[in-house]
């Protein structure tokens, strides 16, 4: 089974940012506890299937959805980058996510009607 978003929802998401101007990367993401627990080889691995990120619920949540015939996207913002160490501020955490927030906002505000 492939734990996917679904595809019109997706789709709906890529028009609203595309509508805002903001810049969107938008592709695979693995999910796994990898956070905690960095693994390398892994990373290179993840680089050479050009997945975009790591993360640590979106399997779950369309697996989910699948289960309950449900729909799901999931958006995603970078706070840290596990291969290098980098990482946001705790202040940045908490004021540069307002974009995204925005759109997937807007997105689900128009899922809705």
């Amino acid at each position: 089974f492939a734990a996917v978003a679904d595809y019109q929802w997706l789709n709906h998401v890529v028009e609203c940012i595309a509508n805002t101007g903001a810049k969107a990367h938008i592709g695979n993401v693995f999910s796994s506890d990898l956070f905690y627990a960095p693994d390398n080889e892994l990373f290179d691995l993840m680089k050479k299937y050009r997945v975009l990120a790591i993360e640590m619920e979106l399997s779950a949540i369309y697996t989910n959805a699948a289960e309950l015939g449900a729909r799901a996207v999931g958006m995603c913002t970078v706070s840290d980058q596990i291969s290098t160490g980098e990482s946001l501020s705790t202040n940045d955490r908490q004021t540069s996510f307002d974009q995204m927030i925005c759109i997937a906002l807007d997105a689900a505000i128009s899922f809705a009607k």
